[in-house]
C-alpha cells in the first residue's frame, strides 16, 4: 500500500511539473534580477526551470542571482552589441515624449539581437532539443514569439515588470482606461487627472502603442529578407494564446 502511495505521489508531481524557459536578455541588472527571481520562484514550486541569459549589454551570469533554477548563459555573434548597462541618465525629468522619441533606438537592441539569435543554430537547436512546455519573457521583447512559433513551444507568458504597457494591452485585448489611468512609463499624471491631462494621457498612450507596433510590423520585412517570404509577422503571432502576468511581486 505504501508503495502505491509513493508511486502515486511521484506521478502527481510529474504531471503538475512544467519545463519552463525564462528568456532573459541582459538589458539591465534590474531586469536580470527580476527574471532570476521569477525562475527561482517557479523552481521552488517544483517546476523544471531554465533561465536563459542572452548577452545584450551585461555579461550573462555576472550577477550570480539565480539560486534554484538552472542558469544557461549565451554570448552570440552580434556585431552591433554595445557593452554596458542600459539606463535612463536622468529619470527625474524623463517624460513620455522622451520615451516615444527614444523608443526606436531602444527597440533596435531587441530587433538586431533577435536576428542574430534566430540565425544561431547552436542556440535554436539547444532550445528545440530541451522540449520546453512554456516560454516566459518581458514586455519589450517580441523575439520569443518567433522562437516559440519556430520551435513549437505552445505556451507563451508575456510578463511585465511595470504596469501593463500600452502595446501589451492592445495586443492582449486588455481594455484600456486612459481617461483615468496614467500611461505605464514616463507619465507626469496622477490618478486624479484634469480634463486636459486626460486628453494628453490618451494621446501619449496611443503614441507609445503606435511606436511599438510600427517597429515590429516593419520588422517583418527584415525577417522576410533573412528567412524568406513565409516568415510570419510578429504582431500576428501575438494573437496566439498569450498569458500576461505582472512580475512586480517577484521583487518583494
Amino acid at each position: 500500500m505504501m508503495l502505491r502511495v509513493f508511486i502515486l505521489t511521484l506521478l502527481i508531481s510529474w504531471v503538475t511539473c512544467y519545463k519552463i524557459l525564462i528568456y532573459s536578455p541582459t538589458l539591465s541588472r534590474s531586469h536580470m534580477i527580476q527574471n532570476g527571481r521569477v525562475g527561482d520562484a517557479l523552481a521552488r514550486g517544483g517546476h523544471n526551470v531554465t533561465v536563459l541569459e542572452l548577452d545584450l549589454a551585461i555579461t550573462p551570469g555576472s550577477l550570480k542571482q539565480v539560486k534554484h533554477a538552472d542558469l544557461w548563459t549565451e554570448t552570440f555573434d552580434w556585431p552591433d552589441r554595445v557593452p554596458g548597462e542600459f539606463y535612463i541618465s536622468d529619470p527625474i525629468t524623463f517624460t513620455s515624449i522622451d520615451l516615444i522619441t527614444g523608443l526606436p533606438e531602444f527597440l533596435e537592441m531587441f530587433g538586431g539581437s533577435c536576428l542574430a539569435i534566430l540565425k544561431s543554430p547552436h542556440i535554436m537547436n539547444r532550445i528545440r532539443d530541451a522540449n520546453f512546455d512554456v516560454i516566459m519573457f518581458e514586455q519589450f521583447d517580441f523575439c520569443p514569439f518567433f522562437i516559440s512559433h519556430l520551435l513549437g513551444i505552445k505556451v507563451k507568458v508575456w510578463m511585465s515588470s511595470c504596469p501593463i504597457m500600452e502595446h501589451q494591452a492592445s495586443l492582449s485585448g486588455v481594455p484600456p482606461a486612459y481617461s483615468y489611468v496614467p500611461v505605464a512609463d514616463g507619465s507626469t499624471c496622477s490618478d486624479k487627472m484634469t480634463f486636459p491631462e486626460r486628453f494628453v494621457n490618451v494621446l501619449l498612450a496611443y503614441g507609445l502603442e503606435n511606436v511599438y507596433l510600427r517597429y515590429w510590423n516593419a520588422y517583418h520585412d527584415r525577417l522576410k529578407q533573412e528567412f524568406g517570404s513565409r516568415s510570419l509577422n510578429g504582431l500576428q503571432l501575438t494573437f496566439y494564446t498569450v498569458k500576461h502576468v505582472s512580475s512586480q511581486t517577484c521583487h518583494d
